[in-house]
């Protein structure tokens, strides 16, 4: 078994088994899906699908993830969606795929949010950002979550 990745589609984000964690996200519970019009939205930046290969027959969503330019040219916005069951593997692929990304992305700067929980926290240092910030009473459930930014020199 193996990981391949692909240019995003909006309909990948709309058939992503979501990992427990991101189903309700700083309020909004997206157990029901993405609109198509949220998922097109995604579409406007770089951004890519892990799907699993089996004897080679792509399978399963694993990863939608992509960065959404906020300041065309300088600034962005990293995203991501990990898919239910992931094998460590599989983690593994989705995150150097990640982090190479992160790391060639010719923007200044660019930031992640993440939940105030342990892995969305570690997985946003594994693929190169850097904590910056607490942001308190965030989002439509006034959650805390975390700023994670990577800046270029």
């Amino acid at each position: 078994m193996s990981v391949a990745f692909f240019p995003f589609s909006a309909r990948d984000a709309m058939r992503i088994r979501l990992q427990e964690s991101q189903r309700v996200e700083m309020g909004i519970d997206s157990t029901a899906g993405l609109t198509m019009a949220q998922a097109l939205d995604l579409e406007q930046g770089a951004a890519w699908t892990a799907r699993e290969v089996r004897q080679g027959a792509v399978g399963r969503i694993l990863c939608c993830a992509g960065f959404r330019e906020i300041f065309t040219g300088r600034q962005g916005l990293a995203w991501a969606m990990l898919a239910d069951g992931l094998s460590a593997t599989q983690l593994l692929s989705v995150t150097r795929f990640a982090r190479a990304r992160i790391a060639a992305s010719p923007l200044r700067r660019i930031e992640c949010l993440t939940a105030d929980r342990a892995p969305e926290r570690q997985w946003a240092e594994l693929v190169g950002m850097r904590f910056n910030t607490l942001l308190h009473a965030y989002g439509a459930a006034s959650e805390t979550v975390c700023l994670y930014e990577r800046v270029k020199g």
